[in-house]
């Protein structure tokens, strides 16, 4: 995975490089499935982007995406955001 692809913080200037939030990592490194999901997610802004992951969603019962990815539901949290920002029944 590029860093590049990771959601980067813009609110405060940092002293070297940029400010990642921390969400997007476990222990081993990112979260497994985010490059992923990013990808899914790639017509939305940054902001866009963490607001869904850090929002429950009714295609998720309710659970954030951050969470079901935490608990490995990968493809879940994909079908979530390809129709994230779609019109209609969940």
């Amino acid at each position: 995975m590029t860093t590049i692809s990771l959601l980067r913080a813009r609110q405060r200037p940092v002293r070297r490089g940029y400010a990642y939030p921390v969400w997007q990592f476990a222990q081993s490194g990112t979260l497994p499935g985010l490059e992923d999901v990013l990808g899914d997610l790639k017509r939305f802004s940054p902001w866009m982007q963490a607001h869904f992951m850090t929002t429950g969603d009714l295609r998720l019962d309710g659970e954030t995406p951050l969470n079901a990815l935490r608990e490995g539901r990968v493809q879940d949290v994909r079908r979530a955001a390809q129709a994230f920002g779609e019109h209609g029944a969940a």
